[in-house]
């Protein structure tokens, strides 16, 4: 698979797109020999290129990886960990076993997990003032959950599943630090589905959230049309 792909790219950046029409599923077994390279760039398509291999062992690689998930989505658990890697729990274990120094068991409302303990400041310092209006992106790391952490966030089940839907997940609308709707964008649209009336303020906020989006390629002015 590793070797189609490096004949299709030879040296080149590509569109994931103009890969996967060229390549299928070969995409996804190649990125497993470490010398695919993917660059996300907000709205634009990810680009594709090809590395050589890091001189890394997989043990360590694997230790890293749950390093960065602990740190962006913890606490969190080993379980979890396996889940969102798609590795198996063994390995999930025996990577939070290996950070065992590293971190600081803690009881959070989903039961005990575990934190980074050079985290433990940030988590414990005082709140921060939540923005306004954030519109978040599909599959953002604030909402990149499953299980009992989607009823954490989102308490709702009817809410859950306009969130976290079958097929391609909308944006999350974030009013003062609450998931209060969803968005998607096609051009210089943006629509909002708002769970629940909102203030003037609050709408004004984020239709300005809205315009300040970094959007490359649209001409036009945005435009924000309300579902509700």
């Amino acid at each position: 698979m590793a070797e189609r792909l490096h004949a299709l790219l030879n040296g080149r950046r590509r569109t994931d797109r103009e890969v996967g029409r060229a390549l299928g599923n070969a995409l996804r077994y190649a990125a497993t020999t470490g010398t695919v390279a993917i660059r996300w760039d907000g709205a634009r398509a990810p680009t594709v290129w090809t590395v050589v291999a890091a001189e890394v062992d997989p043990a360590d690689a694997c230790r890293e990886l749950a390093r960065r998930y602990i740190h962006i989505f913890g606490p969190a658990t080993a379980g979890g960990f396996a889940r969102w890697a798609g590795i198996s729990r063994r390995s999930a274990t025996d990577a939070f076993a290996s950070l065992e120094a590293s971190l600081l068991p803690v009881r959070s409302p989903l039961g005990d997990e575990w934190l980074l303990a050079e985290d433990e400041s940030a988590i414990r310092a005082g709140e921060t003032v939540a923005a306004a209006a954030r519109l978040l992106p599909s599959g953002d790391a604030y909402f990149l959950l499953d299980g009992a952490e989607r009823e954490l966030l989102v308490p709702r089940e009817d809410q859950r599943q306009r969130l976290w839907t079958p097929r391609v997940w909308p944006g999350a609308l974030l009013v003062e630090g609450e998931v209060r709707g969803t968005w998607r964008r096609a051009h210089h649209t943006v629509r909002i589905d708002a769970w629940a009336r909102l203030s003037r303020g609050t709408r004004d906020a984020i239709e300005a959230e809205a315009n300040a989006l970094p959007l490359p390629g649209v001409e036009r002015p945005i435009e924000v049309v309300w579902n509700t």
